[in-house]
């Protein structure tokens, strides 16, 4: 009795698992329990536990089961609940498994944690409402998409160091040709060959602007506003290499990328893996900016059912190779990075079914970005 007791104290604590619980009422109904101990067991338990015949008949329920589930007829139970419940029940009563657990949204009873057991011929079935931990992780998930949307503006603003320069000097290319083109005009010494020279760099000019604004609104794009699951990989490349190119000239870093022709669609976020290149080009940037060797390169690998973009640097690479994706591990100075950068990069990338691998090839350091073909 004294063991009975501090089982139902363990159990009301849930200090205890349920599939002990299982195994402690198949133990009592082999030995034949007396029947009144046996419902006060029953009884005890904090959550809903209904033991059910072969034919889902109910033998035995505690009150929480009638109270949760507002059932007043234990012989209609079943219709409490969907087909699509009564589905996943009648395929566990027909296969091999001797247990089961899985998550159900009972319709206007919220979330539950169903636990099934076999014993003999019957079934022992538990019950946890989890609606409560639904509510907290769909909050968690917010506030990883908010804290998601801050690093990616955080990179974006370092990326877009040089932006200013990268439209001024477009716009005094703009600014130098409407000033000759009107002192031509005033002095009417027009010249056709000239003219078209003039009017077409203002063009070209008006189109590279154009193009760093287009990047720079795709990648700031919040992802609750793009629901695509596919885009173009070059117009991701293309996209970043604009805003970056004039903060990597700055530092007169060798910024590459030799296969503009490239051309493929790839399932995934667009917003997601432009976060990990630009990630990958802020870090390379870092690595290289102080060397005399200043090279950054952007490279595509074709591969049966994946394309990869690697960013090549002439870094000194990693040394300790097996913390590179752990949390906070950076080779980074104090205050120049939080080490976070990678380790989320690599979720990021496997969440969208692709990867984030590291190596070195000859006396470069290469990360690459695996991405799932779309066709």
């Amino acid at each position: 009795m004294l063991i009975f007791l501090y089982t139902v104290f363990a159990l009301n604590n849930a200090k205890i698992d349920k599939l002990q619980f299982f195994e402690m009422i198949n133990a009592k109904l082999e030995s034949n329990e007396k029947e009144k101990e046996l419902s006060d067991y029953v009884e005890s338990f904090p959550e809903v536990f209904v033991q059910l015949s072969s034919d889902l008949k109910i033998i035995k329920a505690n009150n929480h089961f009638y109270n949760v589930f507002e059932i007043e007829n234990g012989d209609s139970w079943i219709r409490e609940f969907s087909d699509d419940f009564l589905v996943k029940f009648i395929k566990f009563q027909k296969g091999n498994e001797s247990s089961l657990k899985f998550e159900f949204e009972v319709e206007t009873k919220g979330w539950f944690l169903f636990t099934l057991n076999k014993h003999e011929e019957q079934f022992l079935l538990i019950a946890i409402n989890i609606q409560e931990m639904k509510k907290n992780e769909e909050e968690l998930e917010q506030q990883k998409l908010t804290s998601f949307n801050a690093a990616r503006l955080a990179a974006l603003g370092e990326m877009a160091g040089g932006i200013t320069h990268e439209i001024n000097n477009p716009l005094a290319i703009i600014s130098g040709s409407v000033f000759a083109l009107k002192r031509s005009l005033k002095k009417q010494s027009f010249h056709g060959e000239k003219v078209n020279e003039r009017l077409f760099k203002i063009e070209e000019t008006v189109k590279r602007i154009s193009n760093i604004i287009l990047g720079m609104r795709n990648l700031s794009r919040s992802e609750l506003s793009d629901s695509s699951s596919h885009f173009n990989l070059m117009q991701l490349i293309n996209d970043t290499l604009n805003l970056c190119h004039e903060r990597f000239l700055t530092e007169e870093i060798n910024l590459s990328f030799d296969d503009s022709d490239f051309d493929q669609e790839v399932l995934g976020s667009y917003q997601q893996y432009g976060q990990i290149l630009i990630n990958l080009l802020n870090n390379a940037f870092d690595v290289v900016k102080n060397k005399n060797d200043k090279y950054v390169g952007i490279e595509i690998v074709r591969d049966e059912g994946f394309v990869s973009i690697r960013v090549v640097d002439s870094g000194d690479g990693i040394s300790e190779v097996s913390k590179l994706f752990q949390p906070f591990y950076t080779i980074k100075s104090i205050g120049e990075g939080t080490g976070f950068g990678l380790s989320i990069s690599k979720k990021i990338a496997q969440k969208n079914v692709g990867d984030l691998l590291y190596f070195r090839k000859k006396d470069k350091t290469v990360f690459e970005i695996k991405i799932p073909k779309a066709s």
